[in-house]
């Protein structure tokens, strides 16, 4: 049997070799179409799941990542947020920090459109900051999923964590990145800004409240562009004069005037300010798909338009 095996597969070499001295040209055809099959094969076991890391100042940022389908599933994706080796070195890429303490997690279940999460002991942190982005993170990944509307926690007969995050109350999508939250808000908006984080820039989602309530879509990006001016939240740079001359709603445009010292600015920073404009449009507005810059050249407001498309965004994760 053994002589036989080897008798036919000394036939198929000559046989190949014979292939491609006389046809060269098919040889490589065959090897083009088995490394199209392979890849294709490949690529379709392979989905996009956006997780969510923190910055070293523990600000929750949204990522997404390539993994295998299996790995994006329900049971499995807090693993994608485990402060492990593999998760580090993804974390690290885009200058930020897994969330999720290794070992933290029992078990997570969904009944009646609520994920479930049990705690283990080991769910410990070093500060408020770090135990708020433990769980911000985990209710956004979760809700990330269409049939998830909240999130519970347990551990065991515990009421709240050591810095007073809540056992078994729901958590929904509403919460990133509090800012000036007081007894005095009446109202939430979230507000994408660019951040360095390390070495690279990531768009990060801050709810911004405020003690006024029906804000006009032109106060939000009035507040935001006061924000892309400080060091705590943006890492953008504006010249000091830089200003927003006006907004204006159009059908489905909107229309933000800057002043001329817009356009003396830096290309990249400049990209930077407007995307997180269009993102933040995006959270504050179901209406508007495009925004419109109007960019002053000179004194006599002789302005040029450029436009950014309003979609649905996270940072995409670096190779």
């Amino acid at each position: 049997m053994r002589k036989l095996i080897k008798f036919l597969l000394l036939l198929s070499i000559i046989g190949l070799s014979y292939i491609t001295i006389k046809n060269p040209t098919m040889i490589s055809r065959m090897q083009d179409k088995i490394a199209g099959s392979i890849k294709n094969e490949v690529e379709s076991n392979k989905s996009k799941i956006t997780v969510y890391y923190k910055t070293a100042d523990s600000y929750v940022v949204p990522l997404t990542r390539i993994v295998s389908s299996e790995e994006a599933k329900f049971d499995n994706v807090i693993n994608l947020m485990t402060d492990n080796e593999e998760n580090g070195k993804v974390a690290s890429k885009n200058g930020l920090f897994p969330t999720v303490i290794a070992g933290s997690i029992k078990s997570v279940k969904l009944e009646d459109n609520t994920a479930k999460v049990e705690l283990s002991e080991k769910a410990q942190f070093a500060d408020e900051q770090d135990e708020k982005a433990f769980i911000i993170s985990i209710v956004y990944v979760l809700t990330e999923f269409e049939n998830v509307d909240s999130v519970s926690f347990e551990m065991g007969d515990k009421e709240t964590l050591t810095y007073g995050s809540e056992m078994n109350k729901l958590y929904y999508r509403e919460n990133i990145n509090e800012i000036e939250k007081s007894k005095n808000s009446k109202s939430k908006h979230t507000m994408y800004i660019a951040k360095k984080c390390e070495n690279v820039y990531n768009y990060i989602p801050y709810s911004v409240y405020t003690d006024k309530s029906d804000l006009s879509l032109k106060d939000i990006l009035i507040i935001h562009f006061t924000m892309c001016n400080m060091k705590k939240y943006s890492s953008m740079v504006f010249a000091t004069t830089a200003n927003i001359e006006d907004v204006i709603v159009k059908g489905e445009s909107v229309y933000i005037h800057l002043s001329k010292e817009f356009s003396l600015m830096d290309k990249a920073m400049l990209n930077l300010y407007k995307n997180s404009v269009a993102l933040t449009v995006k959270e504050n507005s179901d209406d508007i798909k495009k925004v419109r810059f109007v960019i002053d050249q000179n004194d006599n407001k002789d302005g040029i338009i450029e436009t950014e498309l309003v979609n649905d965004y996270s940072n995409e994760e670096r190779q």
